[in-house]
């Protein structure tokens, strides 16, 4: 199960209404590549997911499945209780479904807070 920290409507172009939700399951160590330093992130992702998904949201704003790390092209982001740049080659995404695709891989540092 993963957590929901945030849901917004999106207004559909055509079909099915969607939702884009913000999601994190737990922290975890990631390298940085350019000097080896290991710090702690959030694994935590923006996905666009449809009304199918969201009535499976239980009480406490859980929604089955999993965050999962996606390996990417090297970037840098910037974790600001270091105060560094690190170079990393990680995202998350969510996965509703054990072996399905993942939705929205979203880099680190790029959601507030």
């Amino acid at each position: 199960m993963v957590q929901v920290l945030k849901v917004q409507n999106v207004t559909p172009l055509e079909g099915e209404a969607s939702y884009l939700v913000d999601v994190r399951q737990g922290a975890e160590m990631v390298s940085c590549l350019s000097t080896g330093d290991r710090v702690a992130v959030q694994k935590r992702c923006q996905a666009q997911v449809t009304r199918q998904v969201m009535d499976t949201m239980t009480l406490g704003q859980r929604l089955p499945g999993h965050v999962v790390k996606v390996k990417t092209a090297p970037y840098y982001f910037r974790k600001p209780a270091l105060g560094k740049r690190l170079l990393v080659d990680v995202a998350y995404a969510y996965q509703p479904e054990r072996h399905g695709p993942v939705l929205g891989l979203t880099r680190l540092g790029e959601l507030p807070g």
